[in-house]
């Protein structure tokens, strides 16, 4: 994507939408926090051979998902993670986003 702004997701049933704008303000008062990369493993690569990887500024957090204590997914940074990795590094700076404590009409995020 070449604007980033632009980023968004939205549910199965296209009924919900949430935009990178929305998700850095839920994130806004969240601290920034090192992160295991072994803790993410179980979460799909969705990074992509073009270009970006070689971009990717692992100073910028990635965003996780948070459920019930666990890591469900990357919202943003799955180049970052790739980069990380490929640079043998152990933590990765993340911010978390708790689905317990975002409106119920996200909660779908987690899956």
């Amino acid at each position: 994507m070449k604007d980033w702004q632009e980023t968004f997701w939205m549910n199965e049933s296209g009924e919900h939408k949430i935009t990178i704008s929305q998700v850095l303000d839920l994130l806004k008062d969240e601290p920034i926090v090192n992160v295991k990369l072994e803790d993410l493993a179980h979460i799909h690569d969705l990074s992509l051979f073009d270009g970006r990887l070689a971009e990717a500024d692992l100073s910028c957090p990635i965003i996780v998902t948070e459920k019930d204590g666990h890591y469900t997914g990357i919202l943003d940074g799955h180049h970052r993670r790739r980069k990380a990795l490929d640079q043998k590094r152990s933590f990765i700076c993340a911010k978390i986003l708790r689905i317990c404590c975002i409106p119920v009409q996200f909660h779908w995020l987690a899956s």
